[in-house]
């Protein structure tokens, strides 16, 4: 009887080392994503879509598996992504202001909870 509940206390105990050690080894990281032109300035309303439209690319941060990526804006009715596919996402800006002074925020997120931001000026 006592030997069995030490092979049974022993067995517990290497679970539970077992358990701690590999979900450290799958926790999601807090590496965080560089995106390249780290800001931009737009002019919202222009005649061409390129003088209105910008796109990003993730350049460092990326991990294996750190793909889809997910694009979003911190203020849609300023802009928004019109298109993204692997690293890169396109920004058009869609609100045109008197004074200029617009700023809004491009965040991407990997699989691995890793943010990139990017400020846009329009």
């Amino acid at each position: 009887m006592k030997r069995m509940l030490l092979i049974s206390t022993g067995l517990v105990l290497l679970a539970g080392i077992f358990v701690f050690t590999t979900g450290c080894e799958s926790a999601k990281g807090t590496k965080a994503l560089t995106v390249s032109p780290a800001e931009a300035n737009l002019v919202a309303g222009a005649g061409t879509n390129d003088a209105n439209t910008v796109t990003f690319t993730v350049v460092d941060g990326l991990r294996e598996l750190s793909l889809p990526l997910e694009w979003h804006v911190a203020n849609p009715s300023a802009g928004r992504i019109v298109a993204s596919a692997g690293v890169s996402a396109s920004y058009q800006a869609t609100t045109r202001t008197k004074d200029g002074t617009l700023i809004n925020t491009v965040i991407v997120k990997d699989q691995y909870d890793a943010e990139g931001l990017v400020t846009v000026r329009q």
